[in-house]
Formats: C-alpha cells, sequence, structure tokens
C-alpha cells in the first residue's frame, strides 16, 4: 500500500507535510519549550533539531514515515 503525504485540514487544524520550506517554522515551534522533551524518546529541539530534522526528511523520502507540521487555522 502507498500512503501519499497530503495536507489534510478540518474546521480547526491544517495538516502539513514537512518539506524543506517549513524548516525554519517547525525549528521555532519545537524550540519554544526545551521542558516539555523530557518525556520524548528523541530530542528535537535547539542543538538536537538538526540531526532529527534530516531523520525526518530521510525517512519521508524512503516511504517509511509521515511528519506533519500542525497548524491551528485560527491562527
Amino acid at each position: 500500500m502507498q500512503i501519499a503525504a497530503v495536507p489534510l485540514e478540518d474546521r480547526f487544524v491544517r495538516l502539513e507535510p514537512f518539506t524543506e520550506g517549513l524548516r525554519e517554522t517547525v525549528k521555532a515551534a519545537l524550540d519554544c519549550d526545551p521542558a516539555a522533551w523530557e518525556i520524548m524518546v528523541a530530542p528535537a529541539y535547539g542543538a538536537h533539531f538538526d540531526g532529527w530534522w534530516a531523520a525526518a526528511l530521510k525517512a519521508m523520502g524512503a516511504g517509511t514515515r509521515i511528519a506533519y507540521a500542525v497548524r491551528r487555522l485560527s491562527d
């Protein structure tokens, strides 16, 4: 089965598949609360971001993962 990375939207949120154009927006969002990352398996804030981002895009390119940026439509 082939699953496509396409934008998804409803009344409140839009999910946008990661692209290089979203890099800085995602980085800023993940850097906002480093303490929240204490419960996560793999940190993606600060100095950890570049490796995490590269791994996400590589997995998307290989078709093994789809990563989305979630945007609240009211913002």
